[in-house]
């Protein structure tokens, strides 16, 4: 019986301190995290279909000087995405360990393949993969986003919010792609 007593009261005691050791959740919430991930995929749906089918010559096409081609355009993007997320964990002090890449991390090894504007990979797939990495960053992070100040040329936002500047890039990239390939002197297919 004594036995019994003290196995209950020994349970009793790891269940009241198991619930009191719970963390709290304090990631994005589940609204917010599926605004980031729809605008990302329709932002990364419209910069796909911009550069499906271009050749090296249309993607090295400079409507005039001063401006930019359209893989310039693209290699501007991915570095401004690049800049905008490392802020992003950088402002969040120190990481928690993840069984995947962090998405500083998964920008650093492919700095090589994306850095160089001059490249002739394939920079939509380049760009794809960059894309379906930030839409799963966005669904699976556990980071308090809003608990990130990160310091734009905007001024300080929170994390989340300069997330959500990354499809308002890509729509710009997608602006600026589709004015080259309005431009009169741009090559058309055979």
């Amino acid at each position: 019986m004594l036995k019994r007593t003290r196995g209950y009261v020994l349970l009793t005691l790891l269940v009241l301190t198991g619930f009191a050791g719970q963390v709290s959740n304090q990631t994005i919430s589940s609204r917010e995290r599926h605004e980031l991930v729809a605008a990302l995929k329709t932002s990364r749906t419209s910069l796909l279909e911009s550069l499906d089918g271009l050749t090296d010559a249309q993607l090295d096409f400079r409507p005039g000087s001063g401006t930019r081609t359209i893989r310039e355009s693209a290699f501007l993007l991915r570095a401004a995405q690049k800049e905008l997320v490392a802020a992003v964990e950088a402002s969040g002090g120190p990481r928690r360990s993840t069984a995947s890449l962090s998405l500083a991390e998964f920008l650093r090894c492919h700095n090589g393949r994306f850095a160089c504007p001059s490249s002739k990979a394939p920079v939509a797939n380049q760009l794809k993969e960059t894309e379906s990495f930030l839409i799963k960053y966005a669904r699976t992070t556990t980071e308090d986003l809003h608990a990130q100040p990160v310091s734009t040329s905007a001024g300080t936002i929170d994390g989340y919010h300069a997330l959500l500047r990354l499809p308002e890039m890509t729509r710009q990239c997608v602006a600026s792609i589709r004015a080259v390939k309005a431009h009169p002197g741009f090559p058309r297919e055979l």
